[in-house]
């Protein structure tokens, strides 16, 4: 499963948290653009103003985009360009991560599990905010127009290795770190945060659950955890269900 976006005011919203706010990051999610065409985000944190982001991944017309900034207005982006990366109609599994040393930080682009882009060398380091994190949208504006799915946080950055490794067996094969999970599968008025840390997605406007295509077995499951989790959402317990009781039938 996963929540599709129309472009104009889908957006899902998670509450700040002080586990959000980070230095070191991986932001990582499973994305299906119908269009790609304008400013339009995946993931970010960001204040209303948009000119102090923690983190945040998106797309241009023209670029896909990793990006920070150190301070008020100064943005650090990691641009790779859509052109021969990036079509329509196609399902990319993508992982931007941060690592800072010396008062600099490294930023990356990971698709299907390979570097895209970086590594990088830009001054400053991210400034954690108070702002709830946004998935398919910017605060209200740059709607994403596609299809998102099991979007995850870690506070550090994956090495390739594990990069590769959450791309063909899902983010617990990286547990360490893992501050938000949210599959986007659909679980009634919120979105569950399978990480442990209770960042669920408490606001979900306009979005619509819908079966992804059929991709690699890994996709969205896990495995190995099979039943280990639970998430609480509200009052209520979101049993962590096996992949093979709830997958749509899978390439192999």
């Amino acid at each position: 499963m996963a929540r599709d976006f129309d472009g104009t005011d889908d957006e899902l919203r998670v509450p700040d948290a002080a586990s959000l706010d980070l230095n070191d990051w991986s932001i990582a999610c499973w994305a299906y653009f119908d269009a790609l065409d304008a400013d339009r985000n995946l993931i970010s944190k960001r204040d209303n103003a948009g000119s102090t982001i923690n983190y945040a991944l998106n797309h241009s017309a023209t670029n896909m985009q990793v990006f920070y900034t150190p301070s008020v207005g100064n943005f650090r982006v990691l641009t790779v360009p859509l052109s021969g990366n990036f079509v329509t109609g196609t399902w990319y599994h993508l992982i931007g991560t941060a690592t800072t040393s010396g008062g600099n930080t490294d930023l990356r682009l990971f698709k299907n599990g390979a570097l895209l882009g970086g590594p990088t060398n830009f001054s400053g380091v991210p400034q954690a905010i108070t702002a709830y994190l946004s998935l398919g949208h910017n605060q209200g504006v740059e709607f994403l127009n596609g299809r998102m799915a099991q979007v995850c946080i870690w506070n550090r950055a994956l090495s390739a290795n594990e990069a590769n490794a959450v791309y063909r067996g899902g983010p617990l094969v990286a547990p360490s770190g893992l501050v938000a999970y949210l599959e986007l599968f659909g679980y009634g008025t919120q979105e569950p945060d399978w990480s442990g840390s209770g960042n669920h997605a408490t606001t979900i406007t306009g979005t619509m659950v819908i079966d992804h295509p059929p991709l690699r077995p890994p996709f969205g499951f896990d495995r190995g955890w099979m039943g280990a989790f639970t998430a609480i959402a509200g009052a209520a317990a979101v049993p962590y269900q096996p992949w093979t009781q709830r997958a749509p039938v899978l390439a192999q």
